[in-house]
């Protein structure tokens, strides 16, 4: 049985842990409405891709666990709360190593 690798980013991308949007300061687990769609967000990270100049928001579903991407201008409402970790198929998203 092959051991879970976390996949590698592009080298032209920039990833951060942590973004701005709307004045406040996103930190993964920070959960996030997006406008146009229902349902909460868990942040993961920001993304730029430094050759296109574009950037999204990797996020995470809080009810199925599925991983999604947005543009930040499309997020309507940041909370206070973070959402909890989801297990999936024997890992777990959302979580920060420490």
């Amino acid at each position: 049985m092959r051991k879970y690798t976390r996949a590698t980013v592009p080298a032209h991308w920039d990833v951060a842990e942590v973004a701005r949007v709307n004045g406040k300061v996103l930190t993964p687990g920070r959960v996030i409405r997006i406008r146009g769609d229902r349902g909460a967000y868990a942040f993961l990270r920001h993304v730029r891709n430094t050759s296109t100049g574009a950037e999204w928001l990797d996020v995470r579903d809080t009810a199925t666990g599925a991983l999604r991407a947005f543009h930040a201008d499309r997020v309507r409402l940041v909370t206070r709360k973070t959402a909890p970790a989801v297990p999936v198929a024997g890992r777990t998203l959302g979580t920060v190593a420490a």
